[in-house]
């Protein structure tokens, strides 16, 4: 592998305090080497923000953990020195946009970065294994603890370094596999995904009213892996959600899909877009969940 910097290329990993991307509570950046992985960052991170419930539940993280950590803008020049002009590597883009959406609400300059989406590669490089960063590790024999920022970023570097060995590729195929493209925090931009890789299958959980749920409503967009609009739409009633199908500045909860309709240039569709501007512009607090968060979601509450 060709070598930029000190390494041949960096990964990054974050979590978020609550649905707006901007509230990065903990960050980690690790570089990879012949093999090795070195932590270059690992911080919890001040979001000055609240908490939110399902978050939390997820990372375990709370306030009472970043209550002495350095604020985003405190950490940026750090973050800049370490990242800038090198191939980051992202287990897809919600870290990307999570900085971009960070640096835009501090007032920061956009940082530097060749972004490289990893998970975009290992679909196009195993289409027949699931891309999620758990099921990479178990297919490649790497141990780690979800959902931690600095555990994430090292497993995101150990299963590229197979990938990249499996199929002998430098970064700059990997770059040019999975695209160099900046994922605008409001467009995918160059990253579509083609509609004949989108495929059904089975949904394969019973669901069971949540208290917590009932009465809530929550819209749903985009086009989904798991079943139809209607498949998902019939889980989220069982559940015990109201089915919108108009988005507003009272809607709770928004799921959205991995792309948008056809012939449109962006993966996020107008309602996804919409929901982001309320909660960005006008603290709306709409939680919006990816479809695999809405799986983990209703698959978690099951078990409680």
């Amino acid at each position: 592998m060709e070598v930029v910097g000190e390494y041949e290329f960096l990964t990054l990993d974050v979590e978020t305090a609550n649905q707006n991307r901007r509230s990065i509570c903990q960050m980690a950046v690790v570089g990879y080497l012949s093999g090795e992985c070195h932590v270059l960052i690992d911080r919890f991170v001040d979001p000055k923000e609240d908490f939110g419930f399902y978050q939390t539940r997820k990372h375990g993280i709370a306030a009472g953990n970043v209550e002495d950590a350095p604020t985003f803008a405190d950490l940026y020049e750090l973050f800049v020195s370490t990242v800038q002009g090198r191939p980051v590597f992202c287990h897809s883009n919600f870290d990307q946009q999570a900085i971009d959406a960070a640096c835009n609400f501090h007032q920061l300059p956009l940082v530097d970065v060749h972004w490289i989406d990893s998970c975009h590669l290992a679909k196009r490089l195993l289409p027949g294994q699931s891309a999620k960063l758990k099921s990479l590790c178990e297919h490649y024999g790497v141990e780690f603890e979800h959902h931690d920022a600095m555990e994430d970023a090292i497993a995101t570097a150990k299963v590229l370094g197979r990938l990249m060995d499996e199929f002998n590729l430098s970064v700059s195929k990997c770059a040019s596999i999975a695209g160099f493209e900046r994922s605008n925090y409001y467009s995918y931009g160059g990253n579509k995904y083609e509609s004949e890789s989108i495929t059904y299958s089975a949904i394969s959980i019973e669901v069971c009213q949540v208290e917590e749920f009932v009465g809530k409503e929550i819209v749903l967009t985009g086009r989904f892996i798991r079943g139809s609009k209607s498949d998902i739409g019939r889980l989220a009633k069982a559940a015990g959600f109201e089915i919108k199908n108009t988005l507003t500045r009272t809607s709770q909860f928004l799921v959205y899909g991995v792309g948008a309709d056809e012939g449109s240039g962006s993966l996020f569709t107008g309602k996804h877009k919409k929901a982001v501007d309320y909660n960005e512009r006008h603290n709306q607090g709409i939680i919006i969940w990816s479809e695999h968060e809405f799986f983990e979601i209703l698959s978690s509450s099951q078990s409680t």
